[in-house]
Parts: C-alpha cells; sequence; structure tokens
C-alpha cells in the first residue's frame, strides 16, 4: 500500500474506480493527472509484466484508469492538456501488457490481505474487478467475499447472476453464512426474500426448491418471533419484514398471504400502541399564517426570500437544511422499518423530513394566497435575474425560471382557486412543476461548480452529473456544507451507502418510476419549491460574501 499511503502524504486525491466519462471523478482526475503531471509520469513509468504484490495490483488499478481517459482527451481544454493525458497513455500503453488474467488469480490468492486494508475505494474497485471477471473468480474466494461484504452480493445479486445460475451451492452460502439463518437484520432478509422471489422463477427445480425452502425457514422463525410475549421490541422490524413475505406470497399465489396480512394489521396496531407509549412520534402544528403574515410583512425581497430557508447562527446566514451533529436515538436501536446507515440514521432521516415538511407547508400556503403567491413570484424572479447577472450563469436559467413561475400560475388559476378536479391536468402541472424545480437545482448547482473552477478545470464541466454535484466528496465547498449536500441528495437522489435510502424524485421523475400515483402532488411541488428556493438563496449568499 506505498503507492495510497504516499497519495496520502502529497494530499492526492486519486479513485482507483473510472466511472465514465460523464462522470464528475472524471474531470477531477484529469485536474489532478495534469497538475501532479511529473509524479504520474514517473509512477507509471515503471515495467509492469506481472503482479507480484499489492502495490503491483495497485499500480494496474491506476494504470487501467488512465487508460480508460483515452476516451475523455477531445474534451480536455487544451492541446497542451491532451498532449499530457496522451502521454501517460502512450507510456502506459509501452510499458504495461495486458494482465487481465494475472489480475485475476492475483485476487484468487490475495482476497483476504485485499481486504484487510482499511480503503473502501480499494475494496469498491476490486469489487467492480470481480463484477466484470467473476467467470474467473474461484468459489472459495466468493466464500470469503461473502463473510466481508455478503450485503453487497446480497444487494446486487442480479449483477452475479450467471455466477449463481451456474452453482446453487454457492447461492446458499451466501444467503446462510451463518448455521442457522436468523431475523436479526432486516435489510439482509428483506434481500434475501427478494432473491428467492427471483430464484424462483428460473426454470430449474433446484433453485425453485432452494427459494422455498428459504422462505420456509423465514416464515416459520418469523411467526415464532410474533407470537412471543417479548416481540414489542421488534415490531418495526417484524412488520418490514412481513411486509416482504406478503409482496413474495402474493406474487406466488399463495394462500400464505392471507395470513401475513393480518399479521400485519395486528403489527400495525401493536406500532400505533408503541407510539403512544413510548412517545416515539413527534407531532407539531405548523402556524403557516402566522409566519406568513410576518414574511409578507418584510420590506426586503431579499430578506422575504432568505427567512423562508435560512437562518442566522453566530453572525452566520446558514441553510436550515444544513442539518449536522444529530445524537443517535433510542429509535435507531429498535426500528429499521426504513433504509439506513451511519450517517443517514433513523433520527436525521426524521429531523430531515420534519424541516421539509415545515417548508413545504409554507409554499403551500403560499400558493392559496394571491397577495403571497404574487409577492414570492417576484422575489424569486428577481433574486434568480440577480444571480445570473452577477455570477454570469446561463442566461437559459432564466427562462426556465419563467416557465417554471408560468406552470405554478397555471396551476394554482385552473386548480387550486376553481378547486377543480380535473385529475389530469393537475398531474401534467404537477410534473412539469417538479421536473423543472429539479432541472433548475441542477443547473444552478453545475453554474455554481463552473464560477468556481473554471480556472482551473481541464475538462467541459456540462457533463457534471446531479449525483456528483451532490457528492460532498468530490464537491466540496465553504457554501454547500456537506449536511447540506447530502440534505438535498436525501431528497433529490439514491442516497446512502447502498444507494437505497432517500425520495430520489429527480430520477423517479426523469424516468417516469411511480409517479403518477407516489409522486404528483401539492405537497411535492411545494417541497421542490423550498428545496429550489434553498439553493438559490444558498448561492445569494455566497454572492454577497464575496463582495
Amino acid at each position: 500500500m506505498a503507492i495510497l499511503d504516499n497519495f496520502k502524504e502529497k494530499k492526492i486525491s486519486f479513485s482507483l474506480t473510472y466511472f465514465g466519462k460523464n462522470d464528475f471523478d472524471t474531470p477531477h482526475t484529469i485536474k489532478v493527472l495534469i497538475d501532479n503531471y511529473a509524479y504520474f509520469k514517473n509512477l507509471v513509468g515503471r515495467h509492469l509484466d506481472k503482479i507480484n504484490s499489492i502495490d503491483d495490483y495497485i499500480l494496474w488499478l491506476i494504470n487501467n484508469k488512465i487508460l480508460n481517459l483515452k476516451e475523455c482527451i477531445p474534451l480536455i481544454i487544451g492541446d497542451d492538456n491532451q498532449k499530457l493525458i496522451g502521454n501517460l497513455i502512450i507510456i502506459i500503453e509501452e510499458k504495461q501488457k495486458n494482465l487481465t488474467g494475472d489480475i485475476i488469480k492475483f485476487i484468487n490468492h490475495n482476497i483476504s490481505e485485499i481486504f484487510e486494508y482499511d480503503n473502501f475505494d480499494f475494496h469498491e474497485a476490486t469489487l467492480n474487478f470481480i463484477k466484470k471477471y467473476q467467470n474467473g473468480i474461484k468459489n472459495s474466494t466468493f466464500e470469503t467475499l461473502f463473510e466481508k461484504k455478503r450485503f453487497y452480493f446480497l444487494y446486487n445479486f442480479n449483477d452475479f447472476n450467471r455466477v449463481f445460475k451456474k452453482n446453487i451451492d454457492l447461492l446458499e452460502k451466501l444467503i446462510y453464512t451463518e448455521k442457522s439463518l436468523t431475523l436479526n437484520n432486516t435489510n439482509v432478509i428483506k434481500q434475501i426474500i427478494g432473491i428467492c422471489l427471483i430464484i424462483g422463477n428460473y426454470q430449474d427445480e433446484n433453485f425453485v426448491a432452494l427459494s422455498e425452502r428459504v422462505i420456509a425457514d423465514i416464515y416459520r422463525k418469523y411467526l415464532i418471533l410474533v407470537e412471543s410475549d417479548q416481540n414489542e421490541n421488534q415490531i418495526f422490524e417484524l412488520r418490514d419484514i412481513g411486509k416482504a413475505l406478503l409482496n413474495f406470497f402474493k406474487n406466488k399465489k399463495d394462500s400464505r398471504a392471507n395470513k401475513i396480512e393480518n399479521i400485519n394489521k395486528m403489527l400495525d396496531r401493536g406500532i400505533s400502541n408503541y407510539v403512544m407509549k413510548h412517545g416515539v412520534e413527534v407531532k407539531q402544528t405548523i402556524p403557516v399564517e402566522k409566519i406568513l403574515k410576518n414574511w409578507i410583512g418584510l420590506s426586503s425581497p431579499v430578506l422575504r426570500m432568505l427567512s423562508l430557508t435560512h437562518k442566522s447562527e453566530k453572525g452566520t446566514i446558514k441553510s436550515n437544511l444544513s442539518v449536522k451533529d444529530i445524537p443517535n436515538s433510542l429509535m435507531d436501536i429498535f426500528t429499521s422499518n426504513i433504509p439506513t446507515d451511519a450517517y443517514y440514521t433513523l433520527i436525521r432521516q426524521q429531523t430531515i423530513e420534519s424541516i421539509a415538511s415545515i417548508g413545504s407547508a409554507l409554499f403551500i400556503g403560499i400558493l392559496q394566497k394571491e397577495e403571497y403567491y404574487t409577492t414570492y413570484f417576484t422575489d424569486f424572479f428577481s433574486l434568480l435575474s440577480l444571480v445570473i447577472k452577477e455570477l454570469n450563469f446561463d442566461d437559459d436559467i432564466l427562462e426556465e425560471g419563467r416557465m417554471l413561475i408560468l406552470n405554478i400560475n397555471m396551476l394554482i388559476k385552473n386548480i387550486l382557486e376553481r378547486k377543480n378536479s380535473q385529475i389530469i391536468l393537475q398531474k401534467t402541472l404537477d410534473y412539469n412543476i417538479e421536473m423543472l424545480c429539479c432541472a433548475l437545482i441542477e443547473s444552478l448547482l453545475r453554474e455554481y461548480y463552473r464560477i468556481r473552477n473554471e480556472q482551473i478545470m481541464y475538462i467541459n464541466y456540462s457533463n457534471l452529473t446531479l449525483g456528483s454535484l451532490l457528492n460532498p466528496t468530490l464537491n466540496n465547498s465553504e457554501l454547500f456544507s456537506k449536511d447540506h449536500l447530502l440534505t438535498l441528495a436525501f431528497f433529490l437522489i439514491s442516497s446512502g451507502e447502498n444507494k437505497d435510502i432517500g425520495h430520489n424524485y429527480r430520477n423517479n421523475l426523469a424516468h417516469l418510476l411511480h409517479v403518477y400515483k407516489n409522486t404528483l402532488s401539492l405537497s411535492t411541488v411545494c417541497l421542490l419549491m423550498y428545496l429550489l428556493t434553498d439553493v438559490l438563496n444558498t448561492i445569494y449568499v455566497g454572492l454577497v460574501k464575496h463582495e
């Protein structure tokens, strides 16, 4: 690991994985290579004709990533910069032969040593290689990985389908890594139930039998826990497992679905009792009209805008969405009926949802009264125009802002004020507004990134994805804190370690994934208006700071 240690000493940030030319990491990688050209020229200049050590393997990963940059050379700004990246590629092609087979052998013989190192990026690069060349990976290697990265393989089951289809014993070892399958981890059990649903449809009686055996095992243990007098502390987990089992049995037209449905109703009643007894649920009354009367009374348009999303804290104007230092809660111990991870704990998610619900409620109130919404439209467009002019943002954003206001006004005049029940018209306008809010958020963040980095960028910024712009590791700035970006990510994209946390509004809208019933609503419209206003206000705060 001498190479990675050397990176740390030189403060070089370099991921070992190539994510494609449209990912934010790619322009960052090109910048790192150009800024540290002499160092990388010396590093990749080593002859690499076999893999004898961890450092040989790491060097191969680095070289392989640089080779992948060949497709990006036409995108790099400046002939001299293109030549620098091209030179590194030429050196690697001359010094390194095709070592894919050697890498497969090395991983098979050294998998334990590779995963002894505490380096997530190194592990991710290795797992990506294994995914690509899984047919060459030994069963013993997979078994070692199941002990260290079991949830990764459960969650990415479809990506390893061709290995498991050829080896049912290996799949059984993934499911039964312990001697007995326990229901201690709800997320693991949900994934296993999902896998059983997939393999139960294989045209192979052995896989069907395994599916039935595993489900029978889970079902039996589930019933024991449900009937236990000690199930109160697991009631949320049991309800979650029950939902997954119900989905399985309904899919299979299995009569056990009826019993599970009744149990789920019983558990829901139990959860209500638990909430009443332990005070878990927090209810709040939001005095919307009082807040908005104070808001409309503010004489400054800028103060009116900022008061919707920001607060003054120790002389600093800070977004309400920048939520940090959330203490652990008993809820994080007793509950896992929604996906969580080390950052997006249950209490953090509840806090974020609570803040957002207040913001959404305020915007619902604004849209109900002409004095309020006409004032907001004027303030919003004025601030958007100011930011675009002062920071030299793309003028198209202003036109997108006009489109947004027009669609919101149509929703007010044709639906809200008339109490119109034309569902299709309402859903159409909801979609237009929500999609425009997401697009404007992305455009503002991209333009803000551009003006901060245009003097040091070596590749066109237009390919940056929203996921990259909301990644604090890749897009760190004084203005948008880590917690602020991750809160925005919670609502807009798939978040968390396994990308299974949050609302994913932007991608669901873009791909029309179950949006008609689940997403197209006044509350979501107002939530996304709140998020857009927050992003615009935050960029304005940064503009004022630097004047």
